[in-house]
């Protein structure tokens, strides 16, 4: 008989019309072929009879007896096969996930499959000590698995009459009287009910007695397995959905010893998904309960559980608790009495949520009053942990200086200790091996209920963060202008951020690259030499279909939507031996300015200077000699870079932060290179004059003045009006933001700052002063305006990709509700809260920095 026989006489013999009797003689004879299958062959036979059966045909009664004795057969003739196969991992790894109130015969058909492997195991375990290691390791599964389930089998009679035909096969794996007392006394303490939420259960004498007889269990031999068993019941009474969790469980888990929890936890990772969810509602029961004043290490518990969350790769569990909870926990941080649990709870939160600043940002409004609390009481040692964590944060998610200033004078004031530069990166190290994931491995709710960041109606509207932000500061500061013409070419997912619908989930965006920060100079050139390819594809186009003859040769820079931001420019190099020039003409988006070799002394800038120095004479020589054709060798030769009269409209100057640094290891005297920002203040004057020259005479090469000698030279005045900035100390990370001033408004000082969703007006000199103040936040791309060029009018997205993007953004937000209706029917059950239940209150905010030695960002 070939391999394949057996199920192709079986499956049609079981489903024919024949009567049962007659069904199973032939399957009997048929399950002696076993012996001839090949090994592969078997194991597909075995999983089509084990797992297929009980799945696709629970309530024939006719297919559980032929599983059972192919299985048996199995196990006879094929004896080392048969453990192989159905090996250490198969009875936790299939074991259904049993629910209250449930009747399901597939999950009745499966464990009776998983008993009746093991069972028919037990005649072979003395031939073999693997054999019998593993039938005891099935074994003690088994037991374990009927322990954590005893409250779903006690409490529901359909589970409860199927596992007594269950033990009778396996008597060993049936919980012992104790277990059973056990549980009804759980089942007691679960139903009782508090006089008042504050009443200390712990001290009434009923629920004493009822714990007393839980804990003397764990005192016997079998201690360990009773303590698991107690705290697996206590874990499904908090996800019933039927009744509110009483706080009487929570005073029996104060007597649970925290390495047994550990233990426990630690066990549980290896549980399938949907046991992970209900420890969702178990952590946010705990969470429930961590306020009151009875629930003395609860903390280290609460740590010990999302720990085990995160060795299981649940961190979405853990990013949801920690938005729904993180204020309310730091807040806790103010009773003395509670302190010490919902210190270890919040810096566990704040140092794994590290992906997002959105975790940080919603305890910022009371950072302040919760030093306040912690100064005036005797725990310096916490006072000076809390402000240490909260000056990191602050440091790793730099960027926000309108929700930081008011902390940084608070800590001043307080006169912590400052962390230097290295301490701060430091933490960002250590808290890059804790966080739970990177920025772009999960999807999140982005959603806030953050008042201070809600809008007025009229004000103006920032973009929502789509993890494209290298794209979106661009595009806020063209769009305050109201200069560039080529907006409505940005990618959809940039047009959709302006949307003000609700905000939903969001991913990392599509041609970003994860753990690589994108850069937004970067951006501004890629879009407008995208523009120009488009520009130049349509002449091709036109010209294909016949609507043209012109060729791409003729495009016309003046007439593309780049007109305004689009200059030229010429290169040229002298040979110091027969002084003839080598002019190269281009054209240009935006100037790059480099900085000066002393730029690393920290010594502060002028942006002017920069420009001058971006423009001045360099003398080519030694390794850097110049190729003359005339002279046909290497010369020493001059060169300059000039900007050609007309200058652009609109001047966008880049400067040249990061650079490539070479070192020298400690460890193999190796040459090391690497990236590195340079974070030279720069001064940023609001009127910059910019020399330029007129187009150079080719046919007077050598009677041409130098640049530098003032001749021919003229200058225009522009006026500054968007700086792109980016926040942070690396160029592997950070956060970029924008300031734009406004042309809605008459005064020149009427800017405003654009971070995020977030807008708030500024004058001149304020943002200036912040700039100065918080030194990672480095000006990195600057937009000035020709003086006199009138600014181009509003310019309106075109209805067709209005309507694309509102298409776009209905899918999405359908789809995000999808899922997240279905994270919010299973996560976190009856316990989940959308929200804290403390007043939110609206952040101050002022110009108020304090004094900018003490603590400069």
């Amino acid at each position: 008989m070939s391999d394949h026989d057996i199920t192709l006489y079986l499956d049609p013999l079981l489903g024919s019309t024949n009567s049962v009797k007659d069904k199973i003689f032939a399957a009997t004879k048929l399950a002696g072929s076993i012996q001839f299958l090949s090994d592969s062959a078997l194991d597909d036979f075995l999983a089509h009879v084990s797992l297929d059966y009980p799945r696709k045909y629970p309530e024939e009664t006719v297919y559980q007896q032929v599983a059972s004795i192919v299985l048996r057969k199995a196990a006879k003739l094929r004896t080392a096969d048969f453990f192989n196969h159905f090996n250490r991992d198969f009875v936790r790894n299939e074991w259904p996930v049993l629910t209250y109130n449930e009747q399901d015969p597939s999950k009745v058909a499966l464990i009776q499959i998983i008993f009746w492997v093991v069972k028919y195991k037990k005649p072979y375990v003395n031939t073999d000590d693997q054999w019998h290691a593993s039938y005891k390791e099935d074994i003690k599964q088994l037991r374990e698995l009927c322990f954590e389930n005893y409250g779903v089998i006690a409490s529901n009679q359909y589970w409860l009459d199927h596992f007594k035909k269950f033990w009778e096969l396996l008597p060993d794996v049936k919980p012992a009287q104790a277990f059973t007392a056990a549980w009804y006394v759980i089942d007691s303490l679960a139903k009782m009910n508090l006089a008042s939420p504050l009443m200390d259960p712990t001290t009434t004498p009923e629920i004493q007695l009822h714990i007393s007889i839980v804990t003397r269990f764990w005192g016997t031999n079998d201690g360990e397995q009773h303590l698991r068993f107690t705290l697996f019941n206590i874990f499904e009474r908090m996800h019933q959905t039927d009744r509110q969790c009483s706080p009487v469980l929570g005073a029996l888990l104060t007597h649970v010893p925290l390495e047994s929890a550990t233990a426990a936890f630690n066990r549980i990772r290896t549980s399938p998904p949907e046991q992970f969810l209900k420890l969702g509602d178990t952590l946010q029961c705990l969470l429930d309960w961590l306020p009151y004043h009875w629930a003395k290490g609860f903390g280290a518990l609460i740590v010990e559980l999302m720990e085990a969350l995160r060795g299981a790769h649940h961190e979405k569990l853990l990013i949801e608790a920690t938005r729904r909870n993180i204020r309310s926990v730091f807040k806790l941080i103010m009773r003395s009495d509670r302190r010490e649990d919902a210190w270890v709870v919040f810096l566990t939160m704040l140092l794994g949520y590290q992906h997002s600043p959105d975790a940080f940002h919603l305890i910022v409004p009371d950072v302040i009053t919760v030093l306040n609390v912690v100064a005036r009481e005797p725990a310096q040692r916490l006072l000076n942990d809390l402000s240490h964590a909260i000056q990191c944060c602050v440091f790793k998610f730099s960027g926000y200086p309108q929700l930081y200033g008011p902390i940084v004078i608070s800590i001043n004031k307080l006169g912590l200790p400052i962390l230097s530069d290295e301490e701060r990166k430091g933490f960002v190290d250590r808290v890059n091996q804790a966080k739970w994931v990177s920025g772009t491995a999960v999807t999140v709710d982005t959603s806030t209920n953050e008042e201070y960041l809600k809008l007025e109606p009229g004000s103006r509207v920032g973009l929502r963060n789509l993890v494209t932000v290298r794209c979106s500061r661009p595009t806020q500061a063209g769009v305050a202008e109201q200069e560039c013409d080529a907006g409505y070419r940005l990618a959809e997912e940039d047009v959709r951020a302006l949307s003000a619908g609700e905000k939903g989930t969001c991913s990392a965006s599509a041609g970003t690259f994860e753990r690589r920060q994108e850069d937004a100079s970067e951006f501004l050139r890629l879009l407008f030499n995208k523009i120009e390819h488009e520009e130049k594809d349509d002449i091709k186009k036109r010209r294909w279909t016949g609507l043209s003859n012109a060729t791409e040769e003729d495009w016309d820079p003046s007439k593309s939507v780049l007109e305004p931001v689009l200059g030229r420019c010429e290169n040229t190099v002298q040979c110091s031996r027969c002084e003839s020039l080598s002019v190269r003409r281009d054209s240009f988006v935006d100037l790059q300015l480099p900085f000066s070799e002393d730029a690393s002394k920290g010594k502060p800038l002028d942006l002017t200077e920069m420009l001058f120095y971006a423009l001045s004479t360099e003398n080519l020589e030694g390794e850097n000699q110049y190729y003359c054709d005339t002279c046909h060798g290497l010369q020493d030769a001059t060169q300059a870079l000039s900007i050609v009269d007309p200058p652009p409209e609109s001047l966008i100057l880049s400067l040249n932060r990061f650079k490539v640094e070479r070192r020298v290891s400690n460890i193999n005297s190796e040459a090391v290179h690497r990236k590195v920002k340079i974070s030279t203040p720069v001064s940023i004057p609001s009127i910059l004059w910019v020399p330029v020259i007129p187009p150079h005479d080719t046919g007077n090469e050598k009677e041409r003045p130098s640049y530098g000698s003032g001749q021919q030279r003229r200058e225009y005045e522009y006026e500054l009006f968007a700086i792109i900035i980016h926040s942070g100390s690396s160029p592997d990370y950070g956060h970029y933001y924008a300031y734009a001033r406004d042309e809605g408004e008459d005064t020149i000082d009427a800017w405003r700052q654009f971070n995020d969703s977030t807008v708030i007006p500024y004058t001149f000199d304020r943002m200036m002063d912040t700039i100065s103040r918080f030194k990672d936040d480095t000006p990195y791309v600057l937009f000035y305006r020709r003086r006199g060029v009138p600014p181009v009018e509003a310019y309106d997205i075109p209805i067709p990709l209005k309507q694309q993007v509102a298409q776009a953004e209905a899918t999405r937000d359908r789809v995000a509700s999808d899922e997240y209706a279905k994270r919010s029917g299973s996560s976190f059950g009856p316990n989940k809260r959308s929200r804290d239940d403390d007043d939110d209150h609206t952040m101050e905010r002022g110009d108020s920095w304090g004094d900018p030695n003490r603590f400069i960002y």
